[in-house]
């Protein structure tokens, strides 16, 4: 058995990271037994005696006689949830010790099949039906009876989906049927010896005699620590919640390239991995309630980008993170599609201008009509209007429709360096704008066709028709090559 230290003795060594991968593979709901060790230590001679119920009681302590307290409270400060669901990630009969501040409490918990607590034999799958259902069994070997009950509140706040508690109930170290008779040292008579007093009167010669450290011990045997087990049927979903919520775990199943159930993304959206949160956060099938969980993420900017991006997000959760405080997770918010193109135009023309370049990248701007996107290119910041003009999804040849001759038009200016895309008529029109920075951009696009080109190199301006002239494209006349241009 490998025993792996919590966070409260020393570090875990690194094979505590492991994972059963049958808990990986299991489809639907899963039987596991979780089985968990309690001892408390007595605060006056710091006897150490083995808690044997998940009831709240109170121990007798054989050394010294001073009552000593167990309650359920115990059981949760050693065994609190990261310290359970670490222990039932862990592969079989792979133990782990936990030790509480107060109270010196110590346990030991993990997965591990349940075992006779006499002679340690396992039991048999068909008695583990038996044990499921709250019904004792006795062992194949010794015979000695292994009770079981429903599992009570103690058991449900350790295990949600606990429904058995196997092995409860007080085990000697010794047995006082053996004891052997006592005799007066003065007179030979028999003693009679009930054990409530080490110093025991002849009934004879009246004299007294101590009962030997031999003899108490017997009467007042140690108690042994055995486990108590807990059967649990765990679901689908709460088992993958488990499986993510230790980021070292989740790390391990993640890299593992594990095919993630629908079922997964419950535990994905509360792992305390953020390379978990992540993924679901990006994955279409998570709920607008896992996703809202997830906007709310304070120290991932990451997730919450995520969640911005993902169109399976809630309005009320994309409306708040248009608003959050990183630029990454409002440029995100702005390019997911259920915020629509209507709702952007009415935030640009009260003069926000943060997210022209996701707007201009979305794939719905040719939606918008014309009148809609020449106010569009009307408002735009000169920063980010190249970059909407340049958007492939808006044709050129509609934009050179729609848009009114104007002095170095970043749009008209864009068009040029798409000349090639133009049908003869606009792109000759194009040729021939008023403005000779336009037709310069066209005469120097080494994609220009050459009929293009023809035109503008007789252009009026001497530094067009130059650079028409020199285009690798251009394809000069006979007589051009003669120096005649006509």
């Amino acid at each position: 058995m490998v025993i792996h230290r919590g966070d409260m003795l020393d570090d875990e060594p690194a094979n505590s990271r492991k994972i059963d991968p049958r808990l990986l593979d299991a489809e639907g709901v899963m039987r596991v037994v979780l089985a968990f060790k309690l001892s408390v230590a007595c605060k006056a001679c710091r006897t150490v005696l083995p808690v044997h119920s998940m009831d709240s009681l109170t121990l007798a302590c054989p050394a010294c006689g001073e009552e000593v307290s167990a309650g359920r409270k115990a059981w949760r400060k050693v065994f609190d949830e990261s310290t359970v669901i670490r222990g039932f990630c862990w592969p079989q009969k792979t133990m782990g010790a936990h030790d509480a501040k107060d109270g010196g409490l110590h346990g030991t918990y993990g997965r591990r099949p349940i075992r006779c607590a006499a002679c340690k034999t396992q039991i048999e799958d068909t008695q583990l039906d038996e044990l499921a259902r709250g019904e004792s069994v006795a062992c194949r070997e010794c015979h000695e009876t292994l009770p079981a009950r429903p599992a009570n509140k103690t058991a449900r706040q350790l295990c949600p989906c606990a429904i058995t508690i196997v092995g409860e109930g007080q085990y000697s170290a010794a047995d006082p049927d053996k004891l052997e008779a006592m005799h007066c040292p003065s007179c030979g008579s028999a003693l009679q010896v009930d054990g409530r007093s080490r110093i025991v009167n002849c009934e004879y010669c009246k004299s007294s005699a101590q009962i030997p450290d031999s003899v108490w011990l017997k009467l007042h045997p140690g108690q042994i620590a055995r486990e108590i087990y807990l059967i649990a049927d765990m679901d689908e979903e709460l088992r993958w919640s488990w499986l993510l919520r230790n980021p070292d775990q989740a790390e391990s199943v993640l890299s593992a390239g594990t095919k993630l159930p629908p079922s997964a993304l419950e535990g994905m959206s509360r792992s305390g991995s953020m390379k978990a949160r992540r993924l679901g956060a990006r994955n279409i099938a998570s709920t607008e309630q896992q996703l809202d969980r997830l906007s709310r993420d304070k120290y991932e900017s990451e997730v919450r980008a995520a969640v911005a991006h993902n169109p399976s997000v809630g309005t009320e959760t994309l409306a708040r993170l248009l608003d959050d405080h990183s630029d990454e997770v409002q440029r995100a918010a702005f390019g997911n599609p259920r915020f629509t193109l209507e709702d952007f135009m009415a935030v640009i023309l009260e003069g926000d201008y943060l997210m022209w370049r996701i707007v201009a990248e979305r794939g719905d701007l040719a939606d918008l009509d014309d009148a809609a996107l020449n106010t569009l290119l009307d408002h735009a910041s000169t920063e980010f209007l190249d970059t909407i003009a340049s958007n492939k999804i808006l044709s050129a040849e509609r934009l050179l429709r729609i848009r009114e001759p104007k002095p170095l038009d970043p749009v008209m200016l864009s068009l040029a360096e798409r000349v090639a895309e133009l049908p003869a008529d606009a792109a000759k029109a194009l040729a021939q704008n008023e403005d000779a920075a336009i037709r310069h951009t066209v005469a120097a696009n080494p994609s220009a066709p050459p009929s293009i080109l023809q035109i503008l190199a007789k252009d009026k301006e001497p530094e067009v028709a130059k650079a028409a002239r020199e285009n690798q494209s251009f394809r000069p006349t006979l007589l051009q090559k003669m120096g005649i241009w006509l």
